[in-house]
C-alpha cells in the first residue's frame, strides 16, 4: 500500500508545475481622427511549453478600463485575441493602451512579455486656450495691466493666434504694447507660433477705470488661432474685476477734508463685510509726510487696504529709494501709528512709519466669520527714513496681538512680507499672541539696501509664549542688539529657516531667552564634525550629527559665516543647504569653496498630528520647530 502512495505522489508531482509563457501583443493605430470609432485589438499567445490555465487578460485605454476577463484556458501554441472599440475627441490628444495577460498561479517563466503598450494620438490641430489671471479687486483710475495666459494643449504647433479683450462700452483701453492695437472698447494682439503644450504670458493690456466709481465689470478674453480649431469651447474667458471702494488722501494734513484721519473715518463708517475699501493715496504737493498731532485710534473697517503705492501710480515716483509717504509720530506723547482692528481682509502697504511712542503698527483681531483670511503687511518701511538709510525710531516696529480661536477656520492670520524693520528702540517684530503667522522676506535690523547695520535696540523678531505655528523665512536679520530671533519659553511651533542670519547680540537664534543653548532648547541642534574643501568636485563636504525625532525625516539647514559669535556657535549669514536627512551621521555636499568660513546648522524638526490624536488641540497638519544653531566649524 505504501508503495502505490509513494508512486502515485511522484507520479503526480511535475503536474502541479505545468508551465506556459504568454506573450500579449497589440494592435493599435498610431493617430485617429476625432469622434472616428477606433478598434484596438490584444493577441495572447501561448509559447508553451504546457497548457495555460486560470489566466486573465486587461485592457485599458488611457484611465478607461475596456475589458477584463474572466478566467481562461489556452493550449500551447494557440492564440486568442480581444478587441475594443472606442472614441477619441478633444480636449483628449492622446492616450495610452495597455494590453496585459496575468496568472493567478503565477506558473509563467518570462514576465517580460506579459504586457505591452502604445500610444495613440488624435490626429487634429493646434488647440489654443486663453485664461485671465490676477487679482479680480483692483484701484480705480490706475492702469491695472491684464495678465493674459495662453497655450497649446494639443499635440500640433499652431503657427500663431489673435487675442482679443473686450470691456464695456464705457471703459476702453489705455497704451497697449506693440504687438497689439486698441479701438473703442477692443484691444487686439497678435502672437506668434505655439509649440505643443507651449503656454506663454502676455502683459500690459489695460483698461481705464473711472477715478471715484465703484463698480465692477466683466473682461471677456478669446482666442482665434490661425489654423481651424479643435476645441473652440475653451478659446474664451470671462474674469469680473470689482474696484475698491476708495477713500483719498489728497493733502498731508493731520485732519480735515482729504486728510489720512478723515478717510479712515469714512471707511470704518462705511466699510461693511460686503465692500472692500481701500485708503489710497493721490497727493499733489511735494508734502507727502503726515504729521500726526494725536492718535489716529483703532481701525475698525471690516475690510480695507491702506496702499501708499498708489501715490506713485496716480502720479509719480518721487522716492526711487522707498515709499512716497511717510506717517510720523514724533509730536505724540502717547499712542500707536496704524491700529489695525480690522475683522476680516487687511493690508498695510507702501508706507513709511516712523517715531511713534509706542508701536508703528498694532496688528489686533483674530476671528473672521466671512471666510475672507487675506491679511498682510507689506513692502513698508518702518522705524526708518524714507530712503531707508536712517533710523527715526519707533518704541517697537509692528506688534501682533492675534491669540488664537477654538475655531480655526475662522482664524485670520498675518503674512509680514518684505518689509524694511529696522532702527527701533526696542524689538523690530514682537508677537504677544499669534497663530499661523508667517514672517517672509523682510530686512530687519539692516538698511534698506543690506548693506550696512541700523539695528533694532532689542531683538529683531520676539515670539513670546503666545506665538503658535510661526513661520520665519527667507527674510535678512542683522545687528540687533539682542538675538536675531527670540522665541520665549512657552511658544509652540516655531520654523526658523532658509534666512540670512548675522551679527546680534544674543545670537541668532535664542529658544527660551536663557543665551545659546542648543542641547536644551525644544529641538537639539546638528553637531557640525568637519568641513572640508574638495577640489575634483568644487563641493565643501560638511560632515556631523543630527538627533531631531519627527514623525518623517528631520530637516538639516546648512549656513556658513564670516565669523562664529562668541563661544563658538554660528548664525546663519550665508545660506547653504536645506534638506531632509536621517537622524544620526550626516555628510551633506554644498557647491563652491567656502575656506575660510564658518558652518553652522540648524535642524528642523516635522511632527504630524492627524485623527489620532484628538484632544491635544491641534488639527491635523504638520506641527516643524527648529532648532538653535549649533557649533560653528571652520571650513578646511
Amino acid at each position: 500500500m505504501m508503495k502505490r502512495l509513494l508512486f502515485a505522489l511522484l507520479f503526480a508531482l511535475p503536474l502541479q508545475a505545468l508551465h506556459s509563457d504568454l506573450k500579449a501583443t497589440l494592435d493599435a493605430p498610431r493617430t485617429v481622427q476625432p469622434g472616428v470609432p477606433f478598434t484596438v485589438t490584444g493577441t495572447v499567445e501561448n509559447l508553451g511549453p504546457d497548457r495555460a490555465e486560470a489566466f486573465r487578460v486587461s485592457m485599458n485605454l488611457g484611465d478607461r478600463s475596456c475589458l477584463s476577463t474572466d478566467l481562461f484556458a489556452l493550449d500551447a501554441g494557440a492564440r486568442q485575441a480581444f478587441s475594443c472599440t472606442t472614441t477619441m475627441v478633444p480636449p483628449r490628444y492622446a492616450i495610452q493602451a495597455l494590453f496585459a495577460v496575468g496568472s493567478t498561479n503565477d506558473l509563467d517563466p518570462d514576465h517580460s512579455n506579459n504586457s505591452v503598450s502604445v500610444v495613440i494620438e488624435l490626429d487634429a490641430g493646434p488647440d489654443l486656450t486663453s485664461d485671465l489671471i490676477g487679482s479680480r479687486l483692483v484701484t480705480p483710475g490706475i492702469r491695472n495691466p491684464l495678465e493674459i495666459l495662453y497655450r497649446n494643449v494639443s499635440l500640433r504647433p499652431s503657427s500663431g493666434a489673435t487675442i482679443l479683450v473686450t470691456v464695456p462700452r464705457a471703459l476702453g483701453f489705455g497704451p497697449v504694447p506693440p504687438n497689439c492695437t486698441s479701438e473703442g472698447n477692443t484691444a487686439s494682439c497678435t502672437v506668434g507660433p505655439i509649440a505643443p503644450g507651449e503656454t506663454r504670458t502676455l502683459t500690459g493690456v489695460a483698461p481705464i477705470l473711472p477715478l471715484e466709481q465703484e463698480t465692477s465689470f466683466d473682461v471677456n478674453l478669446e482666442i482665434r488661432g490661425n489654423e481651424a480649431d479643435p476645441f473652440p469651447v475653451n478659446n474664451a474667458w470671462t474674469m469680473t474685476i470689482t474696484t475698491y471702494r476708495t477713500f483719498f488722501v489728497t493733502n498731508a494734513n493731520d485732519r480735515g477734508e482729504g486728510s489720512l484721519r478723515d478717510a479712515l473715518a469714512a471707511a470704518t463708517a462705511e466699510c461693511t463685510f460686503t465692500k472692500q475699501c481701500q485708503i489710497a493715496f493721490r497727493i499733489d504737493s511735494a508734502a507727502r509726510t503726515i504729521r500726526l498731532q494725536s492718535p489716529l485710534g483703532p481701525i475698525t473697517a471690516k475690510r480695507l487696504s491702506i496702499d501708499g503705492t498708489t501715490q506713485t501710480r496716480y502720479a509719480s515716483d518721487t522716492n526711487p529709494l522707498g515709499p512716497e509717504i511717510e506717517i510720523n509720530g514724533s509730536a505724540l506723547n502717547e499712542g500707536d501709528g496704524l491700529d489695525l482692528n480690522i475683522e476680516c481682509s487687511a493690508e498695510v502697504r507702501g508706507l513709511v512709519l516712523n517715531g511713534f511712542p509706542r508701536y508703528a503698527l498694532l496688528l489686533r483681531r483674530p476671528d473672521c466669520f466671512n471666510g475672507d483670511l487675506h491679511r498682510v503687511v507689506h513692502e513698508n518701511y518702518i522705524g526708518t527714513d524714507p530712503t531707508g538709510t536712517r533710523a527715526v525710531p519707533n518704541f517697537r516696529g509692528i506688534y501682533i496681538d492675534v491669540p488664537r480661536v477654538d475655531q480655526y477656520w475662522r482664524q485670520a492670520p498675518w503674512l509680514i512680507a518684505n518689509n524694511v524693520i529696522s532702527g527701533n528702540t526696542r524689538a523690530g517684530i514682537w508677537s504677544e499672541n499669534s497663530y499661523t503667522m508667517k514672517i517672509r522676506g523682510n530686512t530687519i535690523g539692516l538698511n534698506a539696501t543690506r548693506t550696512a547695520g541700523l539695528g533694532n535696540g532689542a531683538s529683531g523678531i520676539f515670539l513670546n509664549r503666545g506665538a503658535h505655528a510661526t513661520d520665519v523665512l527667507e527674510n535678512f536679520i542683522g545687528f540687533n542688539a539682542h538675538a536675531g530671533v527670540a522665541i520665549a519659553n512657552g511658544a509652540q511651533n516655531v520654523a526658523v529657516f532658509a534666512n540670512s542670519i548675522q551679527a546680534n547680540g544674543a545670537g541668532g537664534i535664542d529658544w527660551n531667552l536663557d543665551g545659546p543653548s542648543p542641547t536644551t532648547a525644544p529641538v537639539r541642534a546638528p553637531v557640525i564634525d568637519s568641513a572640508t574643501y574638495d577640489a575634483a568636485t568644487n563641493t565643501t563636504v560638511v560632515r556631523g550629527v543630527i538627533h531631531a525625532p519627527s514623525s518623517y525625516r528631520p530637516s538639516l539647514y546648512l549656513y556658513a559665516n564670516d565669523a562664529p559669535d562668541a563661544g563658538g556657535y554660528g548664525e546663519g549669514q550665508y545660506f547653504l543647504y536645506g534638506n531632509p536627512v536621517d537622524n544620526g551621521a550626516f555628510e551633506v555636499r554644498v557647491p563652491g569653496d567656502w575656506r575660510g568660513k564658518w558652518i553652522a546648522g540648524v535642524a528642523l524638526r516635522s511632527i504630524f498630528y492627524g485623527f489620532l490624536t484628538a484632544g491635544l488641540g491641534e488639527e491635523n497638519s504638520f506641527q516643524t520647530t527648529t532648532s538653535e544653531f549649533g557649533n560653528a566649524v571652520q571650513v578646511q
